[in-house]
């Protein structure tokens, strides 16, 4: 996979890598290549581990006070669970905090080069040959460009169909940007030691972390399992053996086509921070298996062929305490509507497109207020249009592409402007779909005198609860401090 993770001991799931991990997000590219465009692939991966962190064993770490609180309502309200709702608990604690926990990683940079071969060479050409020619290119992307290297030599040894005939994928991590007179393998070597990325992840089940209550430890053991098989989270039934259990491999009919192919493979305006029409060809079902949502198994959704979708299902939360200190700290809140109507490119584009601005009012005095910020994102999958080959075009952007002028002048731009008035500058190839909530806790500066830091943050992190609770917000609303209520 390439994003490498390891198990701790005690898993004992049949496939539970296959569920867990998924496809890594260039491997399906390369499958895209593979299966459709009758490419043959030679993977070269240069692997660096630069140092390790590593987390004490489970009986000496200082949980988090939301982690202790959660584990404390679990005991309180479904130590023994006995019906659905008491089950609906644990499957929110595994859907806010995971099944596993993170107890080392090894921290470094990866290359990793695809070679992507045509069938006319792979096919007269033998094993031997094409590992040899796979480690040439390899070789010649390491070292082009670099003073002293024989990089020209290297060239120059490669069989001439095989460097006629193949097209290469560079991926690095840490990312690297091009620079002038130096190769994207040269700049990576020179910058992976400065902005290194976690190349390795070691797991262990997150229900090793509670220890003092074997009853809830157990059982949230047996719900980490059945999710980790079945991909969808139990009903106390199912998990009792009381009713027949679903299987996510059993693929529904799809509800409609994936979500997010009105910005993936549109065009966009990077100045205006701005969709544009779209440019791909999304009529064609044929050849996508169904996705499935990877919080519901049970729901499967239609993908075009050339797009594809990889499950990211992970959470982030920010927390962050600001303090006010100018009384230019406002926010403007103004609703406007602008509407242009254009008449288009050869016919396109010819519609209303509203705009909406919103700013936000609001204005907190000098030495009077705090902030407390608190965001939650939910990532959900990433969509993705296959980059070699691109889609075909749709028939609208053919006919545009097609009557754009084959040479530049600088005295007739209306014809560019109005092309990127439709399509945009740039194409989006790949989106993070989820969804986000952000939350602000204002209050009066002079519970910081009464009261402690730890006091304050206990409040604010009893309002946002109801995320990780199916009790309502006004149950926890009552158990805020009055005197918090009152000043916040």
């Amino acid at each position: 996979y390439f994003r490498s993770t390891s198990f701790g001991v005690g898993i004992g799931v049949p496939g539970v890598i296959n569920v867990a991990v998924g496809y890594s997000e260039t491997l399906k590219q390369i499958q895209e290549a593979i299966t459709k465009s009758e490419k043959a692939v030679g993977i070269s991966t240069i692997w660096w581990g630069l140092y390790s962190v590593q987390l004490a064993p489970p009986f000496l770490l200082k949980l988090d006070p939301i982690f202790i609180q959660s584990v404390d309502l679990l005991a309180s309200e479904a130590s023994n669970p006995s019906n659905e709702e008491n089950q609906i608990y644990y499957n929110q604690f595994i859907e806010t905090f995971g099944t596993h926990y993170v107890s080392r990683i090894i921290v470094g940079g990866t290359a990793h080069l695809y070679t992507l071969m045509d069938q006319s060479y792979y096919k007269e050409s033998s094993y031997e040959e094409r590992t040899s020619q796979v480690s040439l290119m390899f070789q010649y992307k390491q070292y082009n460009g670099q003073i002293g290297s024989n990089s020209n030599e290297i060239w120059a040894s490669m069989k001439e169909k095989f460097r006629t005939t193949s097209s290469t994928l560079s991926i690095f991590r840490p990312p690297v940007a091009s620079k002038e007179n130096k190769s994207d393998w040269e700049t990576w070597q020179n910058v992976a030691g400065n902005y290194p990325v976690v190349i390795n992840r070691t797991l262990f089940s997150i229900h090793d972390l509670i220890k003092d209550k074997p009853t809830v430890r157990e059982h949230l053991r047996k719900t980490i399992e059945f999710y980790l098989q079945k991909g969808v989270m139990p009903t106390l039934a199912e998990l009792n053996g009381q009713s027949k259990s679903r299987n996510s491999l059993i693929s529904p009919k799809p509800q409609g086509s994936i979500i997010g192919l009105d910005v993936v493979g549109c065009g966009y305006d990077p100045l205006l921070l701005e969709s544009k029409y779209c440019i791909f060809d999304q009529s064609n079902f044929t050849e996508n298996e169904p996705w499935s949502d990877p919080y519901n198994k049970t729901l499967m959704y239609s993908i075009p062929n050339g797009w594809f979708a990889v499950n990211t299902p992970e959470s982030l939360t920010l927390d962050g305490s600001i303090l006010v200190t100018s009384v230019e700290d406002y926010f403007r809140q103004t609703r406007t509507v602008t509407v242009r109507k254009s008449g288009g490119f050869i016919g396109i584009g010819q519609k209303r497109i509203p705009r909406t601005v919103t700013e936000f009012y609001r204005r907190f005095y000098q030495d009077y207020y705090n902030l407390v910020l608190r965001m939650k994102q939910m990532g959900w999958y990433t969509l993705s249009v296959s980059a070699f080959p691109y889609p075909k075009l749709n028939p609208t952007a053919q006919v545009a592409f097609d009557n754009l002028p084959t040479h530049f002048d600088v005295k007739d731009l209306k014809i560019w402007q109005d092309f990127f008035d439709i399509f945009g500058t740039h194409v989006v190839v790949s989106s993070n779909m989820g969804g986000q909530v952000w939350a602000e806790t204002w209050y009066e500066k002079c519970l910081t005198y009464e009261h402690t830091q730890t006091w304050i943050d206990e409040q604010v992190t009893t309002n946002w609860l109801f995320f990780i609770s199916s009790r309502g917000t006004h149950d926890y609303r009552q158990q805020v401090d009055e005197r918090f209520r009152q000043y916040s």
